[in-house]
């Protein structure tokens, strides 16, 4: 379905998951930080899709039918934990120690 739809594919998934938890499953979202999490982990999303959305730089396809701006906003209220270890100094770090880690390999090479 995302590779379908090109470049607005990831915007619809994730459309398509604000309504999961929002409007279908409302009883399922004290699971949504741990699945944003998932998807995280996973590379499905980035932690900067996250974040700009988060912040409202990054609008979501608004021609989709899968568009909810008000279930957007309440989803958003939802993840201020992750939104937040997100932009911390301890995700920072243990970014930096990948990348550190990466650079040490690489040099041994």
């Amino acid at each position: 379905m995302v590779r379908d739809t090109g470049a607005l594919g990831g915007e619809h998934l994730f459309q398509a998951i604000v309504l999961y938890f929002m409007r279908r499953h409302a009883d399922q979202q004290k699971y949504i930080e741990a699945f944003m999490m998932l998807l995280y982990n996973q590379s499905i999303f980035s932690d900067e899709f996250f974040i700009s959305w988060h912040s409202s730089k990054k609008r979501l396809d608004k021609n989709n039918i899968l568009c909810d701006r008000k279930a957007e906003k309440e989803m958003k209220s939802l993840v201020t934990k992750f939104i937040e270890w997100l932009q911390s100094d301890e995700y920072g770090e243990e970014y930096g120690e990948e990348e550190a880690a990466e650079e040490v390999k690489e040099s041994k090479e």
